[in-house]
């Protein structure tokens, strides 16, 4: 990244605001109510303020609702005939979409003790950048897919089409 010499840097210890670390919006994420205007769409398959990634658009749109991903850390899916992969990372809170495909492989992964690795070549991947942190493929990179975090209310109000992603029955 470059350096910006004149950028600021706005510190809890000189924030004009007096409860910085407040949430000003914990009543609305708590609460049922959508906003100004109902949405045009009502879907109820997920809760209206399910957060999720959303992917695609149109008629090729899915959601992966955040609340999935947070429990079982890594989700695979194909898309749109890509074999693609969704991580969370627990110490960031943070969700991520990339290609599963790289060099000669198609990977899929398992989360351990909050570190990321691929079943086909034991590497560790982070999560956040989709590099290799050690293993056999260092120097190598997943490549991100581009999602929206959104409420699920808002997200089906523009792509009514989605399809809701849900983990394969185990019979």
């Amino acid at each position: 990244a470059a350096c910006l010499p004149a950028s600021q840097v706005l510190s809890k210890e000189n924030s004009p605001y007096e409860h910085y670390e407040e949430d000003h919006m914990h009543d609305y994420y708590c609460s049922a109510a959508t906003g100004i205007r109902d949405p045009a769409h009502k879907d109820d398959r997920l809760a209206a303020k399910e957060v999720i990634l959303g992917v695609g658009g149109d008629n090729n749109a899915v959601a992966y609702p955040l609340s999935l991903l947070r429990q079982t850390k890594v989700l695979h899916d194909d898309v749109n005939g890509e074999a693609c992969v969704a991580f969370y990372a627990e110490k960031s809170h943070t969700a991520t979409f990339f290609s599963a495909t790289v060099a000669e492989y198609t990977l899929t992964f398992y989360e351990r003790s909050g570190m990321f690795y691929d079943y086909q070549t034991g590497s560790c991947w982070s999560p956040l950048t989709g590099g290799v942190l050690h293993g056999p493929l260092v120097g190598k990179q997943l490549q991100p897919i581009s999602v929206a975090t959104s409420f699920w209310f808002a997200w089906a109000d523009h792509f009514p089409e989605t399809k809701v992603y849900s983990l394969p029955a185990i019979n």
